[in-house]
């Protein structure tokens, strides 16, 4: 399954969700951080249009960690 397939099933199916993250975890890490980085932007890329508002946001928070962590959270604004 591509990767954007995937991270569009994440968030649009919650059930067997720790199942599939395992996965995609899993497709991540045999490749080279870069690599992976690359993967998830592109994919994001491709997702970003599918998703309201809100999504997106919660998709950004997610990536940069709690809320609180990291003062770019707050400033994201899409």
């Amino acid at each position: 399954m591509a990767i954007c397939e995937f991270l569009i099933f994440q968030l649009s199916a919650r059930t067997a969700k720790e199942k599939h993250m395992d996965e995609l975890k899993s497709m991540l890490e045999r490749m080279d951080p870069a690599q992976a980085a690359t993967s998830v932007a592109l994919a994001a890329r491709e997702l970003f249009p599918l998703l309201g508002e809100e999504d997106r946001r919660e998709f950004i928070e997610r990536m940069l960690g709690e809320p609180g962590e990291d003062k770019v959270v707050g400033m994201v604004h899409l």
